[in-house]
């Protein structure tokens, strides 16, 4: 898949677009997968849906060849590690800041700063 390949975005709104991918079914796990990965890289890195699409179909593939067949698990993040993250960047009044950053609910985040 190259560049030109790439699904063209639709224009919706001021500054929002979408993929002319179509939502996977349920019970294709490549797709599910392309399109969590696509998610990833969409909402970690920022990038455009059209990059996204690309850079996803090339990790996919690249798991394909590497992991075909083969069930993989993918382990939990430390949360030792990501809980000394929170506490690092809590400056007191940014809780919706940093909610959003780590991707934890409110309970969750003064649960990890109590839990000192």
């Amino acid at each position: 898949m190259n560049l030109a390949d790439s699904p063209q975005p639709v224009s919706l709104s001021a500054g929002h677009t979408a993929s002319l991918l179509p939502d996977p079914p349920e019970n294709d796990g490549a797709a599910l997968l392309r399109s969590d990965i696509r998610e990833v890289v969409r909402h970690k890195i920022g990038m455009t849906e059209p990059f996204a699409d690309l850079i996803s179909e090339a990790i996919l593939q690249g798991l394909r060849e590497r992991w075909g067949g083969r069930e993989i698990y993918v382990p939990a993040e430390d949360t030792a590690e990501r809980n000394r993250r929170i506490r690092q960047a809590w400056r007191g009044n940014n809780a919706s800041e940093v909610m959003l950053r780590f991707g934890i609910s409110k309970a969750t985040l003064y649960r990890v700063l109590n839990d000192r």
